[in-house]
C-alpha cells in the first residue's frame, strides 16, 4: 500500500523541526484500508491550510455519511467530537508545534476513513479519541514544563476514605498526574448487598434519569453496569440496541446469557461478591417441554462432535460445519435451526449439537428457553451479576488478555475487539475491584474532559486498582454511560461530549449524558437497621456474670 502524500510531509515536517517522535506513531494509526488516491505533494503549510477548510466540510460528511449505519443521533455526536478536537487542535498549535501535524493527520485520516467501505463509525469514533488523547497528554506535557508530577501509584496512597455510611466509604482523587489531571471517585464497600439492575425499559421512558431510577430502587449507592448493543453496523431482530452484551443476572433471574467468557462481578446466594471471568461453559438450557442441555465449552474444536459447544462472534461470523445440528440463539428464544454451520448472531450464540443428538420440537425457531448457571467452586448459586471485561487484576498482578475474554473477531463491543489504538486511547473508565479483606472497591474515572481529566487507559485503570490494594479487578463498561451515585447525587463528571474547553461548565455536560442501561445497586439499609436493632438488644440485655 503506498503511503499518501499528506503522510510523507508529516512525517518529513516532524524529522526536520525535531519534534516529539511520538507523533509519527499517532499519524501511522488508523490507516487507509482502501486504495490511496494518487494526490500532488503539497508543503506543511498548505496541508494546514487545507485542514483548516476541510474541517466544517468534513463534519457535516460524519453525518450523513454514518447516518443509516448508526442512528443520527450518535452520527451528529461523532461530528460534534470532530470538530471539538480540530478547534482544540488549532487553539494548541498556537504554541505548540505538533499540534499542527495532528491536526493535519487528524483531518486527512477522517476523510479516508470516510472514503473507505463500511463500517466506519467506530473508527471515527475511535480516531477521534486517539487524537484527543494524545493532544492532551501533549498539552499537559508542556504544561508542566520540567515538574515531574506524581505517579498513579504514588497518588493511590494518598486516598482519604470517609464513611458514608457504616462499611460503605467514599473518597475522590484530584489533581496532576503522569497522564494529566485527574478527576476519579471511590467507593469502599464491606459486604454490601448488591443487585442488578436492567434499566433499558426506564432508559427509553421518562425515567432516563439513572439517580431517580436509583432512588426507586431505594439504594444507597449504584454504579454503571456492563456492555451494550451501541455503534454495531449489523445490530439486526430480536436484538435491539441497548441489549446487554453478556451475563445480566437479577435476583436468580438470567436476564441475558454468559454469551462471552468475560470477566464478571457477581455475588451469590451467601453474600460473597466474586469478580472472575464466567461464560457458558456448564450453563444448562432448558427447553419449552422440558428436557435439557448443558453446554460443555464455548468455540472448541476439540469437543465439536461429542458434546455441545458454544459459538459466538469471537469465533467468526459463521459456526464451524460438524455435520449435526445447529441452533442461532439470541437472549431466550431459538431463531435459527440448520443441520450444519449458520450465521452467529451478533449478542447472540450458535449451539452445536453432538452428532448423536439430533434436535427436537422443543428446538424449532421461535420456541423459547430458559438458562441455569452453574455452581460456584463452593458450591453457592450466583444472585446477582454483570459482565463487563477485560480482567484487570488476577492475584494482584496486572493481567489484562483481551482474546481470552473473547474481545476478538466482531464480537461486540466493537470498540474493543476491533481496537486500532492497542490500548492507548485516554477514556472516561469503570472498574470493580477486591481487596484482601474481600471489599469491593469502585472507581469511577473521568475523561473525555480535556483539561479536567482526559480519562485513562485499561492499563493505567488496572495500576490503580493495585494500587489501591485490589487482588481481583475487573472493566465495566465506561464512556458517556459511565455513573456513579451515592445517596441520591451523582459522584462522577458524565459527559457524552468532548469537553474541550477550559471553562466548560458541568451543567452543560451532564445535560448530553447517555443514559445507563445496565446497572448494580448497592444496599446498606437493611444491614445497618440490623446492627441498630442488635445495639438496641444489647443495651436492654441484662449484664453477663463473666
Amino acid at each position: 500500500m503506498s503511503t499518501p502524500a499528506w503522510l510523507t510531509t508529516c512525517r518529513s515536517t516532524v524529522l526536520e523541526q525535531g519534534l516529539d517522535p511520538g507523533c509519527l506513531d499517532v499519524l501511522e494509526a488508523f490507516p487507509d484500508r482502501g486504495s490511496a488516491k494518487d494526490e500532488p505533494e503539497l508543503d506543511f503549510e498548505h496541508l494546514e491550510t487545507r485542514a483548516r477548510m476541510l474541517a466544517p466540510g468534513l463534519a457535516q460528511r460524519i453525518t450523513a455519511t454514518l447516518d443509516g449505519e448508526i442512528d443520527l443521533d450518535q452520527a451528529e455526536m461523532f461530528a460534534r467530537r470532530y470538530l471539538a478536537l480540530h478547534e482544540l487542535l488549532a487553539q494548541l498549535g498556537e504554541r505548540i508545534a505538533e499540534a499542527k501535524v495532528l491536526r493535519v493527520g487528524a483531518t486527512h485520516r477522517v476523510a479516508e476513513i470516510l472514503e473507505a467501505p463500511a463500517p466506519r463509525a467506530l473508527r471515527v469514533r475511535a480516531l477521534v479519541d486517539f487524537y484527543t488523547s494524545h493532544a492532551a497528554l501533549l498539552h499537559h506535557r508542556h504544561r508542566l514544563g520540567d515538574a515531574e508530577p506524581p505517579s498513579i501509584e504514588a497518588l493511590a496512597q494518598e486516598v482519604h476514605w470517609t464513611e458514608a455510611v457504616p462499611g460503605l466509604e467514599h473518597a475522590k482523587l484530584e489533581g496532576e498526574s503522569e497522564l494529566g489531571p485527574l478527576h476519579i471517585n471511590l467507593l469502599r464497600a464491606a459486604r454490601p448487598r448488591l443487585q442488578a439492575l436492567d434499566c433499558r425499559r426506564m432508559a427509553r421512558g421518562a425515567g432516563r434519569d439513572f439517580v431517580r431510577q436509583v432512588q426507586q430502587a431505594d439504594a444507597m449507592a449504584a454504579i454503571s453496569g456492563g456492555f451494550f448493543l451501541y455503534s454495531e453496523a449489523d445490530i439486526e431482530p430480536p436484538s435491539r440496541r441497548t441489549d446487554p452484551v453478556g451475563l445480566l443476572l437479577r435476583e436468580g433471574e438470567v436476564l441475558s446469557p454468559p454469551v462471552f467468557h468475560r470477566a464478571t462481578l457477581a455475588q451469590d446466594d451467601k453474600g460473597d461478591i466474586l469478580v472472575r471471568r464466567m461464560g457458558m461453559a456448564g450453563v444448562t438450557l432448558t427447553w419449552r417441554d422440558g428436557s435439557q442441555t448443558t453446554i460443555a465449552a464455548s468455540n472448541a474444536l476439540g469437543q465439536l462432535g461429542t458434546h455441545p459447544v458454544a459459538f459466538n462472534r469471537a469465533w467468526g461470523d459463521l459456526s464451524p460445519d460438524h455435520g449435526g445440528s445447529s441452533l442461532a440463539i439470541v437472549g431466550h428464544r431459538v431463531i435459527a435451526l440448520h443441520r450444519g454451520p449458520l450465521p452467529i448472531p451478533l449478542a447472540g450464540f450458535v449451539l452445536a449439537l453432538p452428532t448423536h443428538q439430533g434436535h427436537h420440537h422443543a428446538q424449532t425457531p421461535g420456541a423459547r428457553l430458559s438458562y441455569t448457571l452453574p455452581t460456584t467452586a463452593s458450591g453457592s448459586l450466583l444472585h446477582n451479576a454483570v459482565t463487563g471485561g477485560p480482567m484487570l487484576l488476577i492475584g494482584g498482578r496486572v493481567q489484562i488478555d483481551l482474546r481470552a475474554e473473547d474481545f476478538t473477531g466482531s464480537a461486540p463491543p466493537a470498540t474493543f475487539s476491533g481496537d486500532e489504538t492497542f490500548d492507548h486511547n485516554l477514556l472516561p473508565r469503570m472498574a470493580a475491584g477486591l481487596d484482601d479483606q474481600g471489599r469491593l472497591l469502585l472507581a469511577a474515572i473521568d475523561g473525555r474532559n480535556f483539561h479536567r481529566a482526559p480519562g485513562f487507559t485499561l492499563g493505567a485503570t488496572a495500576r490503580l486498582m493495585q494500587a489501591l490494594g485490589c487482588l481481583e479487578a475487573m472493566n465495566l463498561d465506561g464512556g458517556s454511560s459511565k455513573r456513579m451515585v451515592l445517596r441520591g447525587r451523582i459522584l462522577d463528571l458524565p459527559t457524552t461530549e468532548l469537553l474541550a474547553n477550559p471553562d466548560s461548565d458541568d451543567a452543560y455536560a451532564e445535560a448530553h449524558v447517555r443514559p445507563v442501561h445496565s446497572a448494580m445497586l448497592l444496599y446498606y439499609r437493611a444491614e445497618k437497621n440490623a446492627q441498630d436493632a442488635e445495639a438496641e438488644h444489647d443495651a436492654e440485655a441484662p449484664p453477663s456474670d463473666e
